[in-house]
């Protein structure tokens, strides 16, 4: 388990991934700790069913899919996640999210710097890279407050990297 002082990053089990098949209800009497009624939003919603059906069939990529829990309120309240798993350069593409409720608390910055804690602790991995809608200032923040770099604008997304020599990041 990954934690920060506030923080858990619950991997995403089999057993979780089965439950988010067949509904939130099953995976609330499931999960150990309560769910926000905000989780999961409009876009991760769309990408819960995949990542679930991922991790059945690839049991490995449990721990590179992550929950985030607030540790004292003992609440889902966000997710974290490998959307790429190390290519042959040694990259990995990181998205996130934290509930409505608790942006603004310095909760995003806090569980992307454990993560890349944790990505940077495996030896092959070298590159994080990530991407935002340019409208999300908040986003793009937490990325420049945990070291990446913006490289690239693109129409409506804006894309980052935080090489592993170029890091400069405050470990929890």
């Amino acid at each position: 388990m990954i934690e920060t002082e506030r923080l858990q990053l619950v991997s995403f089990k089999s057993s979780y991934a089965q439950a988010v098949l067949k509904g939130r209800s099953h995976l609330e009497r499931l999960f150990p700790y309560a769910i926000s009624p905000q989780w999961p939003n409009a876009n991760y919603s769309l990408l819960l069913p995949i990542i679930a059906l991922d991790v059945l069939n690839h049991p490995f990529k449990q721990q590179w899919n992550r929950f985030i829990v607030h540790k004292k309120q003992r609440l889902l309240v966000g997710q974290i996640s490998c959307y790429e798993y190390p290519d042959q350069k040694d990259h990995v593409e990181i998205g996130y999210g934290v509930v409505t409720d608790y942006r603004g608390y310095g909760y995003g910055s806090e569980v992307v710097k454990a993560f890349i804690s944790w990505l940077f602790s495996h030896e092959h991995i070298h590159t994080i890279v990530a991407e935002c809608v340019i409208e999300n200032k908040a986003s793009a923040r937490v990325l420049e407050k945990c070291g990446f770099c913006n490289t690239s604008n693109s129409g409506e997304r804006t894309y980052w990297e935080l090489i592993r020599q170029k890091r400069n990041v405050k470990s929890f």
